[in-house]
């Protein structure tokens, strides 16, 4: 009930339950995956964006063995160690990374609010539509446009981040929208 009565911590298990579903979900996007602490470190040829160690770190703090084990188990399939840590994390974790090289690359902080109800005005030639997951040719462009949005450094999106983003709208809580001109093809899209 104390959750209830005081925003803040009511945020501080929204964000440790998201980071466990995210971690949960990086299992099922990579090709590759083990579990290591809360978390995963999850591997997919050519997708950095699921080439990372996420949520390893939300019940106890990593020591210099278990950042090690990070740092190797991408080394050995020829991608840059990436450790994903949340400001949840303890300060022994963010330094045992440092003592392993891992330097600060980009912070982010996402807050959300539910508001009682969302209003939309699109233009009346746009229309939002949900994802027909049975659609191959839908998802596939649905892949390509959320891809667009965040686009490796080489600018060059792979095979394998549409096919990544794909098996992403496959998972039970996954919803994908896509918007839609007046002939009904897709100049926008989300997923979540």
């Amino acid at each position: 009930m104390a959750d209830r009565e005081t925003p803040g911590l009511e945020a501080l298990r929204c964000m440790r339950l998201n980071e466990r579903r995210q971690a949960m979900a990086f299992t099922s996007f990579g090709t590759e995956h083990e579990l290591l602490g809360s978390g995963v470190m999850a591997f997919a040829p050519g997708t950095s964006w699921i080439c990372k160690a996420v949520g390893v770190d939300l019940d106890a703090p990593l020591g210099d063995d278990e950042v090690a084990r990070i740092v190797e188990f991408y080394r050995s399939r020829d991608v840059p160690p990436v450790l994903e840590l949340t400001a949840l994390g303890d300060e022994a974790t963010f330094a045992a990374a440092a003592r392993a090289g891992f330097a600060l690359a980009e912070a982010e902080n996402v807050l959300a609010r539910v508001p009682a109800e969302v209003a939309v005005e699109l233009p009346e030639d746009l229309v939002i539509v949900d994802l027909d997951r049975q659609d191959r040719a839908a998802m596939r462009r649905h892949a390509e446009i959320v891809c667009s949005g965040f686009p490796p450094p080489d600018g060059r999106i792979s095979e394998a981040w549409i096919a990544a983003a794909i098996e992403s709208q496959h998972q039970p809580t996954a919803r994908g929208l896509l918007v839609v001109d007046a002939q009904g093809e897709p100049v926008a899209a989300s997923g979540m």
